[in-house]
């Protein structure tokens, strides 16, 4: 076989007016006694001109789909964040601040205080707090410190359609952790990638160009696949400012 000669390789234009000119030129040069007339008011033009403008228009989304292949061309967040993912990185959605609360009394007292985990608090300006993890206050002390994250929690609830791969997309948003998935009360564990094959009780989480989060379990094969009717219940964390600002 023959080498191509790269030089006889004819550079279509892009632009529209070129475009126009281009088939023009092959009208006449092909169709030299039968279309001699190249006005603007020729209905033939129009004709042309729909067609140098399907075609431009064809040519940009054509580049535009290319670009979006490519890490150093790309420039829409689904692109990167899907290119990122084959690389074995998952970008995750705005984290919140991690602070140690203390909670005191004025004197000791002769009995136990239980603080449950995802009890709410407030900040002096109004930013809210939930605690992660359950403490007590022991009698004859007087504080406890606690972990607690920023942000507001939420519950919700699905009815498990039974389809694998199904996409349960949250409400609220902009969502930085889902902090429990419990189907029929059996709690499932994060995974940021269900590739491997397991029967093990499992759900990953996709975020969109808003962080609004679609929890997916898995298919029977990668992860088990909750069954068609089973209660799906949800704690989701959702980002405190950014919510004021998506709502107002």
């Amino acid at each position: 076989m023959s080498d191509i000669n790269y030089r006889e390789i004819e550079v279509l234009p892009v632009d529209f007016e070129e475009m126009v000119l281009l088939l023009k030129n092959r009208i006449q040069t092909r169709l030299p006694n039968r279309w001699t007339d190249f006005l603007t008011s020729n209905f033939g033009m129009e004709l042309l001109e729909a067609f140098a403008y399907e075609a431009t228009l064809f040519h940009y989304y054509l580049n535009a789909s290319v670009n979006e292949c490519f890490m150093p061309t790309a420039k829409t967040q689904t692109a990167v964040y899907n290119l990122a993912k084959t690389i074995g990185y998952k970008p995750l959605g705005p984290q919140q601040s991690t602070v140690s609360v203390r909670f005191s009394i004025p004197a000791v007292i002769t009995k136990n205080i239980d603080i449950p985990i995802y009890t709410k608090l407030n900040s002096s300006s109004g930013i809210p707090f939930y605690t992660t993890e359950n403490a007590v206050l022991y009698k004859n002390t007087t504080y406890v410190d606690v972990d607690a994250k920023a942000g507001s929690l939420f519950d919700e609830t699905f009815i498990s359609t039974g389809e694998a791969k199904y996409k349960y997309v949250l409400k609220n948003y902009p969502v930085n952790a889902v902090e429990s998935v419990f189907v029929d009360d059996q709690e499932y564990t994060y995974s940021s990638f269900m590739d491997l094959e397991t029967t093990d009780l499992l759900y990953t989480i996709e975020f969109d160009s808003d962080y609004k989060a679609s929890i997916i379990f898995g298919d029977g094969k990668y992860g088990s696949n909750p069954s068609k009717g089973s209660i799906i219940n949800i704690i989701q964390q959702v980002m405190f400012h950014l919510l004021l600002l998506i709502q107002f």
